[in-house]
């Protein structure tokens, strides 16, 4: 099995690190060369469909309320 290497120094070893880019109100994670820090992947801090699932469970909620047919959100 190969391993993963930086392109700038080539050790084999990262970290994830959070850091809020400068003009983002949003805190991303940067996977980063753990020797020379050199960024290699960036990832949502938020778990996405952990979120859809969570809105779209509300959007239910308020349609049966106004008795509203929910086919097409379930």
């Amino acid at each position: 099995m190969s391993h993963s290497k930086c392109a700038r120094c080539d050790h084999t070893t990262f970290e994830m690190v959070e850091n809020t880019p400068e003009g983002s109100k949003y805190q991303l994670t940067f996977i980063q060369c753990e020797r020379c820090g050199t960024v290699v992947g960036v990832q949502s801090n938020e778990n996405i469909p952990a979120l859809l699932h969570f809105m779209k469970d509300m959007l239910v909620e308020i349609m049966q309320k106004q008795g509203l047919s929910t086919r097409y959100v379930e």
